[in-house]
């Protein structure tokens, strides 16, 4: 059963991490086609932050994930392609081609966006320049316009830390499943 977060969770989340642009990205991990854990650098601490496209969230993690499966072997190509930018945007955004909101960050002149699978685009051509395993958006494929959803000032959320580690531990347990596995 998929957990539930709201429209307002996901912005309230976004916000938190939106907290942090200028960050440096240190590292960066697949846990899965649909995860990404960034490892951001805001001076005298690192951070972890996480985007999911199943959930359709970004938000700060006290913990890594783990994973269910290997990671993928396309974990390299991206790293490669973003290790060492700073965070100068989080968003959500509405292609318009979607009805749906999904949570997009900015590094510079690249956006990771979590849309059924993840994404990098470029900011200026709106190339696809990678795309996790199942996406339906492949690499030389041109991002849609998208509008941009306003987030408002809500207050963080109280129970931020047991959401979203209950909604990926939710996700994990099922991912153990799919892959025929059990804990």
């Amino acid at each position: 059963m998929p957990p539930v977060i709201s429209d307002l969770d996901r912005k309230r989340l976004l916000l938190e991490l939106r907290a942090l642009q200028g960050a440096t990205l240190q590292k960066l991990w697949l846990p899965s086609p649909q995860v990404c854990v960034l490892q951001l650098r805001v001076p005298g601490r690192s951070a972890l932050a996480v985007i999911d496209a199943r959930l359709r969230i970004a938000a700060l993690a006290a913990e890594r994930p783990t994973a269910a499966e290997s990671a993928p072997r396309s974990q390299g190509t991206l790293r490669n392609a973003l290790e060492g930018a700073k965070l100068t945007g989080a968003d959500l955004v509405v292609p318009q081609d979607r009805s749906a909101s999904f949570p997009r960050l900015a590094f510079g002149d690249r956006f990771l966006i979590a849309e059924q699978a993840l994404l990098l685009v470029d900011a200026g051509s709106s190339k696809v320049l990678w795309a996790s395993s199942g996406a339906q958006r492949r690499p030389g494929s041109t991002y849609p316009a998208a509008q941009a959803v306003a987030l408002g000032d809500a207050p963080p959320l109280e129970a931020r830390e047991a959401l979203v580690r209950d909604a990926l531990a939710r996700e994990e347990q099922a991912g153990w499943r799919r892959a025929g596995r059990s804990w």
